[in-house]
C-alpha cells in the first residue's frame, strides 16, 4: 500500500503535504495528533491531550532523560547508603581504638606512679 502524501510508511496520521514540507500552515484547520489522533492547532508542538510532542526527537529524549536522571538517582542513593554504613563502621572503629589508648594510658599512668623518676646527674 503506497502512503498518501508522499508521507514516511510508519506514519500513522495523514497529514498534508504543506505541514510535512514545513511551508506555510492554515491555522484555523485542526490537524490530528501523531499520536493520540485528537484534533491539535496545526501550530501547536505538544498535543494537549497526550502531552506529546509532535516531533518524534523530542518525545525520545524527553524518556532518555527520564530514564538517564533515574538510573543516576538510584546511583547515588546506593553510594549515599555505602558512605553511611562506612561511616558507621569507621566510627564503631575509632570508638574501640580509643577505648584500647585510654585503657594503655591509665596502665602507663598506674605504673609511673609506683616507680620513681630516674635521677639526672650534674654534667660538669
Amino acid at each position: 500500500m503506497m502512503p498518501k502524501n508522499n508521507q514516511d510508511p510508519d506514519c500513522s496520521v495523514d497529514l498534508s503535504p504543506e505541514t510535512q514540507a514545513g511551508e506555510h500552515v492554515d491555522s484555523s484547520k485542526p490537524i490530528p495528533c501523531r499520536w493520540c489522533l485528537s484534533l491539535i492547532s496545526p501550530l501547536a508542538k505538544i498535543c494537549s491531550t497526550c502531552r506529546c510532542h509532535q516531533k518524534w526527537i523530542w518525545n525520545y529524549f524527553s524518556q532518555l532523560i527520564l530514564v538517564v536522571s533515574t538510573c543516576i538517582s538510584v546511583v547515588l542513593v546506593i553510594i549515599s547508603a555505602a558512605n553511611m554504613y562506612l561511616t558507621k563502621y569507621n566510627l564503631d572503629l575509632a570508638k574501640g581504638e580509643n577505648i584500647k589508648a585510654i585503657e594503655a594510658l591509665r596502665i602507663a599512668q598506674s605504673a609511673s606512679k609506683w616507680t620513681a623518676p630516674p635521677k639526672l646527674d650534674k654534667i660538669c
